[in-house]
């Protein structure tokens, strides 16, 4: 039995990761991939069952990746102590710095995931994320006693979602903008400055 060709494989790819930075998913042809490709409709339908599998074909090994390695940072740090807790709940700038350096060394698929993917099974992907940064605030919260507390009233989870999403989403701005490297590592280090300062204040933490 003759093996299959996987040589138009890495083609199909580059054509694809192309016409979605281009277009992004939505309007994004797989007519225009199959001819950047130099291949058949028919080749790219056997190995791929429509736009969306290509799609996650490109992004899942990175975005899976990533949000695993949040998830597994996260559980980590509720295996600590209450006390070791408080001291590690601002994110140290060397994590900081690796934030930056593996968005940018993987910036074409975060640009698909961030910027591109409307319409696609990974659109909500930052959302996800937030989800993750939101309960584990909470947990903090709840396993240590401390409040967010915002003017003297009790800040409300929604609150609390949407200061997580505004930080988050804030850090992957310099994707949808094109920042080069090292202008990305200024602007997340004062924005990380500036939301720590904040959060160090309405939950009483130490800086």
């Amino acid at each position: 039995m003759s093996k299959p060709d996987t040589s138009i494989d890495p083609r199909i790819m580059e054509a694809a990761k192309e016409e979605f930075l281009s277009c992004g998913y939505e309007k994004a042809s797989t007519n225009v991939i199959c001819k950047n490709a130099g291949v058949t409709s028919g080749a790219l339908y056997k190995r791929y069952s429509g736009k969306d599998e290509l799609f996650r074909a490109l992004v899942s090994p990175i975005a899976d990746e990533f949000k695993a390695a949040l998830n597994t940072q996260q559980n980590s740090f509720h295996a600590l102590s209450d006390s070791e807790k408080e001291i590690t709940a601002l994110t140290p700038k060397v994590e900081v710095t690796a934030f930056v350096d593996y968005i940018y060394d993987h910036f074409d698929i975060f640009k698909l995931l961030i910027v591109c993917s409307k319409g696609s099974s990974y659109e909500n992907y930052l959302d996800e994320l937030v989800d993750i940064l939101t309960s584990s605030t909470i947990r903090f919260m709840k396993e240590t006693g401390h409040q967010a507390v915002i003017q003297g009233k009790e800040a409300a989870p929604e609150t609390i979602h949407i200061l997580i999403s505004s930080n988050l989403y804030g850090f992957f701005e310099p994707v949808t903008h094109g920042m080069s490297r090292e202008k990305a590592r200024i602007y997340i280090e004062q924005l990380k400055h500036f939301f720590d300062v904040g959060w160090a204040d309405i939950l009483h933490l130490k800086t």
